[in-house]
């Protein structure tokens, strides 16, 4: 029991730390595409820049994940249906 407990712990920081190292990318990728004089702060259009490339970046995720998942369904439905044959 006490192993599963820890292989769950060590999956949920594999997973919290690819998160993060996910959101760094984008933070990186963002900043270079809408940032051009880095300053004290960021100027309106750099700001709605930033939101919206983040904003894309996450839009992309979620349907390639959504994309991902249906595919797996119907694969699985296919596998099911051929078993029933």
């Amino acid at each position: 029991m006490e192993n599963r407990r820890q292989h769950e712990v060590q999956q949920a920081l594999q997973q919290q730390h690819a998160l993060m190292k996910n959101f760094a990318k984008i933070t990186h990728n963002c900043f270079l595409k809408c940032v051009t004089r880095p300053g004290k702060s960021l100027s309106h259009t750099e700001e709605a820049c930033t939101n919206n490339c983040v904003d894309r970046y996450r839009d992309t995720q979620m349907f390639l994940i959504e994309r991902l998942q249906a595919q797996a369904e119907n694969e699985n439905s296919k596998q099911g249906s051929q078993g029933l044959s």
